[in-house]
Order: structure tokens, then C-alpha cells, then sequence
């Protein structure tokens, strides 16, 4: 049994970008580890790199599957992993060289169930730390302390320090016996946002979690296009996500902090459903004012709007929100060119 159990699932992913990422591991002090590439049905040569890979060193274990999405891929990683961690890593990301080193020397106890790490984003001509959210090696080992964490991972849109590492799958280490032992996979009906959910599952089983206060991983912001593609089924998507998280909320009979963080997670609903369906050029409805309205008129977002206050949201949603309320919709158009003018002017890395 390896130490680490590295999963990455692998699709339509550029080979500079997997050299990267696997370099990234390489280049760790220790060696006891065992990496999965899943590729996930890609269509190019993505799993003719990963058989090279594969013959080049036996740490590596490739699985060849039917395309059925990230969450599958990721499944099927956890169901074939030997080592005592599991760590996520997205193919076209990495890792800092001393990541394994450090968290060997942290020497969790076996009543750990996960370790939280921080990372970058990586955008086209600058690199963008996460903040370091809580202090380095803070343990959480309460219900209450944990659902400090829960209540950040819903709570992007809030005026406080918040980091990607709580939402995602990446940035932590497993205990793989907890994940086994709890029945812990990702939703595979779920096509976004099934990170979220995850994470929510995997800190209310957990007995003991550990958060590094130093950023390791990096995240590569490919490209905006996915947050600026039409998506005419974003509604029923964040509708789900939201009846997934509202279901969690409800069976394990969580207070009012996390209900006030699953309206704070309703707004960004809100927002990508506007700027992804409902006010992108490709939307088609001659009324989508009206529809829009209607919209925002429904459960939970009506609720959303009357509970969440301007004052606790972050500058960047608290025009998106008055804009919202007040259905001031043409006026957010004009605010959202101007901010992706800005981003021309200084292109992302």
C-alpha cells in the first residue's frame, strides 16, 4: 500500500499541461505514491500520453473508461486506489515540490479524515494566491468548528477571506479507509458544481480535519469561456445544486448559519443563470425581462433577495445584487462590459 494515491482524471488535456502536472508530482521528496490517470474517453491522443506514461514508470496506474464526465472519472479513481491518502489534482494543474515533504511532517493521526491546503489561480500573465482563511495547522475536530468550514464553502459571495480549496475536490488529502468506510463518491448525475457537494458530505462524516496554512496548489485558469458559454439548462443545474445543498441542510438538521450560506450560494444561482441563459446574446425569448422576473420571482430566489443584505457581500456582488433587487437589469450589462473591458486591458494568465 502506497502513502499517496494521486488521482487525475484526463480529458481532451493539452500534453504540456499533463507533462506539468506529472513533473509536479516527480518532483516531491517523497517517492512512496501511486498515481492514476483515468482517462475519461478522451477523443484526441490523451490516453496514448498516459499509456507512455504508464510504461515509463510503474507508480502509475492508467484506466481507460467511456466518457462519463469528471465526477465518474474521479470515482473510478477512488474505487481503484491502494494508498492510505487521496489527493486530487486536475490534469492541466500542479502542485508545489514541497507539498508531499510537508505533509508528511504534519503526521496526522489516525483520526484525521482530511487535510485543507490553499493554492493559486493562474490566469495568462498573473498568478493569484488564495488567502490563507484559517490559521496554519488549525485542527477542527468539533460539529460547530467543522461547520466553520461548511458555512465558508457556501459562502463565496460573502465579505470574507474564502479560498477555492473549500468548494473544490482538489487541495486536501483524503484518508481513503474514511472515504471507503463512509460510502464518500461524487454525485455523477451532477455535470457541475458537484464538488460542493461533496465537500459538505465529506466534512459533516469527518471526525478530525487539519488545515496548512500555505498555499501548494495551482489552479490554471484555462480560459472564461465555460463561464461565458449559453447554457440553456444552467437554471435546472443550480436548481439542483441548490436542492442538493438545501436536502443537506435539512437531513442533518443544521442551524441558521449554513441556511444563511445556502443564500448566500442562491445568489451566484442567480447571477450565472442571468448572465449564462437569461442575458446572454444567444437567448433567443423576445421578453426575457419579464422572464427574468419571473425568475427571480420563484423559490428560493425571492427568499434569497429578502434575506441576504447588501452590507455582508463582497464589492463585486453587491452591485449584482441591488441590480437584482431592484430589477435593474440593463444596468448590470453595462457594469459587466466595463469589467471584461478591464480584463482586455490586463489579460488573465
Amino acid at each position: 500500500m502506497s502513502l499517496i494515491t494521486v488521482i487525475i482524471p484526463v480529458y481532451k488535456v493539452k500534453k504540456e499541461y499533463l507533462d506539468c502536472c506529472i513533473e509536479s508530482i516527480y518532483k516531491q521528496d517523497v517517492n512512496d505514491i501511486e498515481i492514476i490517470l483515468v482517462n475519461d474517453g478522451s477523443p484526441d491522443d490523451s490516453g496514448i500520453y498516459c499509456d507512455e506514461y504508464a510504461e515509463k514508470d510503474d507508480r502509475i496506474k492508467v484506466i481507460h473508461k467511456d466518457n462519463g464526465g469528471s465526477a465518474s472519472a474521479r470515482n473510478v479513481g477512488i474505487k481503484n486506489a491502494t494508498g492510505k491518502w487521496i489527493m486530487f489534482i486536475d490534469a492541466d494543474d500542479w502542485i508545489e515540490n514541497d507539498l508531499f515533504q510537508d505533509f508528511v511532517a504534519l503526521s496526522p493521526t489516525d483520526d484525521v479524515d482530511i487535510v485543507i491546503f490553499p493554492g493559486y489561480t493562474e490566469y495568462i500573465n498573473k498568478t493569484i494566491p488564495d488567502p490563507v482563511v484559517f490559521e496554519d495547522k488549525r485542527i477542527f475536530a468539533t460539529r460547530e468548528e467543522i461547520d466553520e468550514i461548511a458555512i465558508k464553502t457556501l459562502s463565496k459571495a460573502a465579505n470574507i477571506p474564502n479560498t477555492a480549496s473549500l468548494t473544490s475536490v482538489w487541495g486536501k488529502f483524503y484518508r481513503r479507509e474514511f472515504l471507503h468506510k463512509n460510502n464518500l463518491l461524487l454525485d455523477e448525475q451532477m455535470r457541475y458544481n458537484e464538488d460542493v457537494i461533496f465537500c459538505l458530505e465529506t466534512y459533516e462524516k469527518a471526525s478530525k480535519i487539519i488545515f496548512l496554512g500555505k498555499n501548494y496548489y495551482h489552479y490554471r485558469e484555462v480560459s472564461s469561456s465555460k463561464t461565458n458559454k449559453y447554457r440553456k439548462n444552467v437554471e435546472k443545474e443550480q436548481e439542483l445544486v441548490l436542492k442538493r445543498i438545501k436536502g443537506f441542510i435539512e437531513t442533518n438538521k443544521k442551524g441558521k448559519g449554513l441556511l444563511h450560506a445556502y443564500y448566500l450560494r442562491a445568489l451566484i444561482s442567480i447571477q450565472m443563470c442571468f448572465f449564462q441563459k437569461y442575458y446572454h446574446p444567444e437567448y433567443s425569448d423576445g421578453h426575457r425581462r419579464k422572464t427574468f422576473i419571473d425568475f427571480l420571482s420563484s423559490s428560493p430566489y425571492k427568499e434569497t433577495l429578502d434575506e441576504i443584505s447588501v452590507e455582508e457581500l463582497k464589492k463585486s456582488f453587491k452591485v449584482k445584487y441591488l441590480c437584482f433587487k431592484k430589477h435593474l437589469f440593463f444596468v448590470l450589462l453595462i457594469v459587466q462590459k466595463v469589467y471584461k473591458y478591464k480584463q482586455k486591458l490586463e489579460p488573465y494568465r
